[in-house]
């Protein structure tokens, strides 16, 4: 399976299918936002990346940008299971389909565990924005 497979899983492939040639794996982008909302049994997921879009929207070249954000977010979700969160942002994702449809995701790193299944996953928000260079 392709590292950037996850995007076929997505409502609406296209929304990121036209902004990269070839979109960043999931695992190699920051998870810097988790909110779960047990209200609308959804799950959405944040993502940080300076893997930047081969085709940005024109309206973020009207201003200087070095990294990507993109939220996801998981409808009807079941199955979540949390054992810690520990540092770093980086944990390795895993995003598949399930043989009943809809989409399984793992996200774990050393103390920390993220996982839960959904009916679908559709891009909740992007941008662009200049990040500092001073860490």
């Amino acid at each position: 399976m392709r590292a950037d497979s996850w995007v076929q899983l997505l409502t609406e492939p296209a929304l990121i299918a036209s902004l990269y040639d070839s979109p960043p794996e999931l695992s190699a982008c920051d998870l810097f936002y988790v909110h779960l909302d047990e209200r609308a049994d959804s799950v959405t997921l944040g993502f940080d990346t300076s893997h930047l879009p081969s085709h940005p929207r024109p309206e973020w070249q009207e201003k200087p940008f070095n990294a990507f954000e993109f939220h996801l977010q998981f409808e009807s979700v079941t199955e979540l299971r949390v054992a810690g969160w520990d540092a770093p942002a980086q944990k390795n994702i895993l995003m598949s389909a399930r043989e009943a449809g809809g989409v399984k995701l793992s996200a774990s790193a050393p103390g920390s565990l993220l996982e839960f299944a959904a009916d679908r996953v559709r891009v909740a928000r992007t941008r662009t924005y200049l990040a500092s260079s001073a860490l």
